[in-house]
């Protein structure tokens, strides 16, 4: 989920009818992040919003078109920049053995691609749920290739690595 508040985009998330904002730098009004057992982060900071501070808030799903083929994006971080690889699932049984994915009907077909084997991003936008008033409409942004590189800095910056056990 992603909140925007004072112009800039923050990870977010909904505890007790609460949006948490959640940065990787400490900022004026942010406290370290503590987890839902009570474990306070020493690399993640939160602020707790007031409604009148949200801009807007919102789900958002990631896609890769790559070869064709509108994959879901397993995630971006720094560690997918770092090692240029990112994780794509989604593909049909056929793609799969084409393209050189791996998985099976069951569980899905996912494969790691590089970042100039993207050919574009999909972001889709929807409302959450009890918080329609920030955010009431879906909206699908489009990122085509020349833009592909500069577009994942900032989501990773975002996004946490899947290796960083302190993130909510």
């Amino acid at each position: 989920m992603i909140c925007k508040y004072k112009g800039t985009r923050y990870k977010a998330t909904i505890r007790d009818e609460e949006v948490l904002i959640i940065s990787k730098e400490e900022r004026e009004g942010f406290v370290n992040y503590i987890n839902v057992v009570g474990r306070k982060s020493k690399t993640s900071f939160m602020k707790v919003l007031d409604k009148s501070e949200i801009e807007s808030l919102y789900h958002e799903r990631i896609y890769f078109q790559y070869k064709g083929m509108v994959l879901t994006a397993g995630g971006i971080n720094k560690r997918g920049i770092d090692e240029n690889s990112f994780l794509v699932f989604g593909a049909t049984e056929k793609q799969a053995r084409e393209y050189g994915f791996k998985g099976n009907f069951r569980d899905g077909y996912e494969r790691f691609i590089k970042l100039e084997e993207i050919e574009r991003i999909i972001v889709k936008k929807t409302p959450v749920k009890g918080f329609e008033e920030f955010f009431n409409v879906e909206e699908t942004e489009v990122v085509e290739k020349e833009n592909v590189k500069e577009w994942i800095k900032l989501a990773a910056s975002l996004q946490k690595d899947p290796r960083d056990r302190e993130w909510p």
